[in-house]
């Protein structure tokens, strides 16, 4: 954030609306790439206290500080040990050094993550919270457009109901191959209860 002038008085605004909504984007985005990659995320809105994961937010200012930001938390334990260490002001501490650590290694692979998604990342703007990512630009295009999914496809989910209209039948998408290889499931008949 930038100083202030001698005698200047800061005064909060909120961006607008059009910035708020593609922000807003930006960060589902991020969540979504952070979740495809297997990460757990924290729900918008869910206590800190009871969470953790990857952690997205907007902050709505208007001023330099405003966007979207990228940080980790760990589980409550460890969160928890690395503050009683912090307290013991003892910086060798294997707690300290640890959660320090995790930190670091689960920043650094957001980054990368979110780098490989098509994001543009940078250093936070804001000295308050300088431990966190800062979203600069957003990817060409969603991942699931880009990887040619769509949520309920990337979900794995099998689509059924009613056929569309001129096709017999309800529609079923059919198994992936894979998927019968992945389940050990077997093509030969099976006796179930003894009986073949």
């Amino acid at each position: 954030m930038r100083g202030m002038g001698e005698g200047e008085v800061w005064q909060y605004r909120q961006a607008d609306a059009e910035t708020l909504r593609r922000w807003e984007a930006w960060a589902s985005e991020a969540r979504t790439q952070l979740a495809a990659a297997g990460l757990p995320v924290q729900a918008e809105g869910l206590d800190s206290a009871v969470g953790a994961g990857a952690v997205v937010t907007v902050d709505p200012g208007a001023d330099d500080a405003g966007g979207v930001y990228v940080g980790w938390h760990p589980a409550p334990v460890l969160r928890v040990a690395g503050m009683q260490a912090a307290l013991r002001t003892d910086p060798r501490d294997p707690a300290l050094r640890h959660k320090g650590l995790v930190d670091d290694a689960m920043t650094r692979a957001i980054r990368e993550i979110l780098t490989a998604g098509g994001f543009t990342m940078g250093e936070s703007p804001n000295d308050l919270v300088g431990e966190l990512l800062y979203v600069v630009g957003p990817p060409a295009e969603p991942l699931l457009e880009r990887l040619g999914l769509d949520a309920l496809r990337a979900s794995g989910a099998r689509q059924e109901g009613p056929a569309p209209s001129g096709e017999p039948g309800p529609r079923r998408t059919p198994l992936r191959p894979y998927a019968l290889r992945r389940r050990n499931v077997s093509v030969r008949p099976s006796s179930v209860n003894g009986v073949p």
